[in-house]
């Protein structure tokens, strides 16, 4: 059995935890996303180069 204020500070833990990997997970997706638009901006200019 915990006390109120152990199972406040669990409840804030697990609240920072959850956010810090929603930060996390959007960072990724739009480092994937900006990643993927420099590989298509560079498959554009290689075939450019080759008329």
């Amino acid at each position: 059995m915990s006390t109120k204020a152990q199972q406040v500070l669990k409840l804030e833990f697990e609240n920072l935890k959850r956010e810090r990997n929603e930060i996390s997970k959007a960072v990724r997706e739009e480092e994937k996303e900006e990643k993927r638009l420099l590989a298509r901006q560079k498959a554009k200019q290689r075939h450019r180069g080759k008329a």
